[in-house]
């Protein structure tokens, strides 16, 4: 099950334009048209010591899923990373699919992303939910 659940990104994201373009191909999320939506489901104090994230990604506490999903929009496709792609990345996806909602999650987190010379911006202050 895990291939079709995996979102795998293609190592040509070096720049943030390029990160940009391409997360407007996967489906124009910046702009509330149809498409994926990313998240950020790292551990609130995990996410309270971090000072960046993916480009275009909300956080969402992972521990509290039943509560923001039905927030999601419609139709659109979801996104998940914690710091490595495992547990909370790969849990909170599985949640998410059980609840009807086409969900993914990246391997290798974004450490990954990170370590791979993607792009990273400064943490947006956390949503009060």
């Amino acid at each position: 099950m895990e291939p079709a659940m995996t979102l795998a990104l293609a190592a040509s994201f070096g720049s943030a334009e390029r990160w940009r373009e391409e997360f407007a191909a996967m489906g124009k999320a910046h702009d509330g048209g149809s498409g994926w939506v990313l998240l950020d489901v790292h551990r609130a104090g995990v996410f309270e010591q971090a000072t960046a994230m993916i480009p275009g990604a909300t956080w969402r506490d992972p521990s509290a899923v039943e509560q923001w999903a039905s927030e999601l929009p419609a139709g659109r496709g979801v996104v998940v990373y914690c710091v490595y792609g495992h547990e909370v990345g790969r849990s909170t996806a599985l949640r998410l699919r059980a609840m009807g909602l086409d969900a993914r999650y990246l391997r290798g987190g974004f450490d990954g992303w990170q370590a791979a010379g993607r792009p990273v911006e400064a943490k947006l202050p956390r949503p009060s939910r």
